[in-house]
This record gives C-alpha cells, sequence and structure tokens, in this order.
C-alpha cells in the first residue's frame, strides 16, 4: 500500500488540514489483532473536544487508545486530558517503554514512534512514522534529538 505524504491539505477537513492521517497497513501495527477504525479515522483531535497549545502527545495517544494499542491513563503519565489520554510528549517516552516499545537511538528500517526534542528550547514532540515521514500525528518541532520505539 502506498503511503501518502504531504500536502496535509489533501486530507480534506479544513481545521485539521496540517494533520497527517494514519495509514492502515503501518509495519508496528499490522499484525496486531485490532480494530482498523482508528487507524483509518487519525483525524487530530481526540474524544474529549478539548484542544491544547501542543496536542501531539494527545492526539498520539488517542488514536493509540482509540486502535486498542494503549489504555487510559496509562502508567508513565502524569497529566492527561479529560477523557484520560497522556498530553506531554516527554511522559509518551515511560508510556513507549511500559508498552514494551524498546529505545533505539538509530533509526529502524521502517515505521515507529518518535520523540524528538529541540536541543535549544528543549521542547519535546511525539508522532508516529519515520524520521523524515509522518504517518500519524502533528507537524511539530522536529528538533536535534531523536528517540526511536519500536
Amino acid at each position: 500500500m502506498a503511503v501518502p505524504v504531504f500536502p496535509f491539505s489533501a486530507y480534506g477537513n479544513s481545521h485539521n488540514s496540517w494533520i497527517a492521517r494514519c495509514v492502515v497497513g503501518s509495519r508496528d501495527f499490522r499484525n496486531l489483532p485490532r480494530t482498523t477504525r482508528a487507524m483509518a479515522d487519525y483525524e487530530g483531535e481526540c474524544v474529549c473536544g478539548t484542544r491544547y497549545d501542543n496536542n501531539c502527545a494527545h492526539f498520539l495517544s488517542n488514536w493509540m487508545i482509540l486502535d486498542g494499542r494503549l489504555a487510559t491513563k496509562p502508567g508513565g503519565s502524569t497529566a492527561w486530558c479529560p477523557a484520560g489520554r497522556p498530553i506531554r510528549a516527554k511522559e509518551m517516552r515511560a508510556v513507549f517503554t511500559g508498552m514494551g516499545l524498546q529505545r533505539s537511538f538509530n533509526p529502524p528500517a521502517g515505521n515507529c514512534f518518535i520523540y524528538c526534542e529541540d536541543n535549544t528550547s528543549h521542547q519535546g514532540h511525539v508522532y508516529y512514522g519515520t524520521r523524515h515521514q509522518l504517518v500519524a500525528g502533528t507537524l511539530g518541532p522536529y528538533g536535534d534529538y531523536f528517540e526511536y520505539y519500536s
């Protein structure tokens, strides 16, 4: 299956045109039993309806919970939206390891969960894809520092 990339405006939904959709068939999710509704319907929003200044962890965790990959209020996270979705990118690192994913500083061959941080502002960001291709998540400050979870 071909993975569509930019422009994001091709995904319609004008208020979320800067958000990429998830594509069914992404490597890390393909062989796990779960519904595909959440993967096909990634829209860059949360069931709680709340929007924060930075929504990368919020929307990514919502997608993971709807897909059956993550429970609400998972261990490693201390701040949640009203629906129990983690909202801090830095805390998603502990969430990923709590899911049994291994951290690496070398990018894998395929898609994975990625935490990155700008070395100047120390602003964290999370998404699913590769270092150079966003598959699910929000556009954000990609930074100079990367951790890969698969």
